[in-house]
Formats: C-alpha cells, structure tokens, sequence
C-alpha cells in the first residue's frame, strides 16, 4: 500500500531554509546530496511510513534522520496519509522543537 504524502507549511518553509543554507554555504554537490536523501526518504515514507523510528506515540509522529543535520518528522495522518510536519535542523536547540 502506497502513502499520499502531503506537505505542510512549515514542513515547506524548513525545507526551503535548509536548502536556502546549503545553497549559500556550501557546495552544489552538498545540496544535491541533500535534495537525494530528502527523495529517498520521501519514498522511503511513501511505501512504508512504519520504517522509521516512532518520536511521539500518541501523537503518531515518526522521525526520519535524513543526515547528521536535518531530521523530518512527520505524522501518519490516516491509513493512506502522511503529513510532513518539519525538516528539523539538529543544531537548533531541542526545547524549540515544537509538533
């Protein structure tokens, strides 16, 4: 069974601050490495959102560490969505991560 992933805002607005970054600071190489993970883990997701480690069971929130970096939650909305909640940058302090 296939998922419908769907996008939330913020989970859009982190996605382009984290590309923003690498886009800036770093290498093409290094943010087409992070454009290649980000796809992988999105199907990944797609054809098994129970893949990855569960952060808040009765929220039904799941994390994906897509580097050392950058951490996606998402939620199993229902049996056929996903909703990415927030591309997480992991040297941002913890007690600000709000789902």
């Amino acid at each position: 069974m296939s998922y419908n992933i769907t996008w939330t805002k913020r989970a859009l607005l982190s996605f382009e601050v984290n590309l923003e970054y690498l886009g800036k600071d770093w290498t093409l190489a290094v943010t087409n490495e992070f454009l290649d993970d980000v796809q992988d883990a999105l199907q990944n997701i797609e054809d098994n959102p129970f893949l990855y480690l569960i952060h808040n069971k009765a929220k039904k929130i799941h994390k994906c560490i897509i580097n050392k970096r950058i951490t996606l939650y998402y939620r199993i909305y229902n049996k056929n969505e996903i909703n990415l909640i927030t591309f997480w940058n992991t040297t941002q302090n913890p007690a600000k991560l709000k789902l």
